[in-house]
């Protein structure tokens, strides 16, 4: 399953078409109700979701317990998301991840300082997305907790793509 709960975006990316993806839709907002009757649909059985497509699932006000949700009624379900990382800024917020129990998570970070980050992901910031990856992972090694996995993708550009750049983190 391959679910986008939110399509609206907070960044500006050049590779993104975001009047495509929110000019196509009359509501930004996946329902939980909607969400749930997908859900009930495929469970048990349901093997693997990703929890995203083209917006930030994590505008979503629900997101986490979407998360959960689908984890409650698919045990074996593998879960994975992708995200800008923007919404992970408190200790609350890191822990409704850790709550979820989401096994992946993908942050999109192509760049290892705010220069060259802010040049594909504009409107973002290096500096919080990185903290929020690191608090993540300090609070899973805390609990004792084996997920999420916590991916860092980095796209390479001819601006972020030296060995400079990528021996800074």
């Amino acid at each position: 399953l391959f679910i986008e709960s939110y399509a609206g975006c907070n960044l500006s990316c050049p590779g993104c078409n975001r009047e495509a993806i929110e000019g196509s839709r009359t509501d930004l907002t996946m329902g939980f109700d909607t969400y749930k009757k997908v859900i009930d649909g495929l469970s048990p059985t349901l093997k693997y979701m990703e929890f995203h497509l083209g917006g930030e699932n994590y505008m979503h006000k629900d997101a986490h317990d979407m998360v959960r949700y689908c984890r409650d009624k698919n045990p074996e379900c593998f879960i994975l998301s992708s995200t800008n990382g923007h919404f992970f800024h408190t200790e609350e917020r890191c822990q409704k991840v850790l709550d979820s129990d989401i096994d992946a998570l993908i942050f999109s970070v192509d760049g290892a300082r705010q220069e060259t980050y802010e040049k594909y992901r504009v409107n973002g910031r290096f500096d919080r997305v990185f903290e929020a990856m690191r608090k993540i992972l300090a609070m899973r090694r805390a609990q004792g907790l084996r997920r999420p996995i916590v991916i860092w993708r980095y796209i390479l550009f001819e601006w972020n793509d030296s060995a400079e750049e990528i021996d800074r983190k």
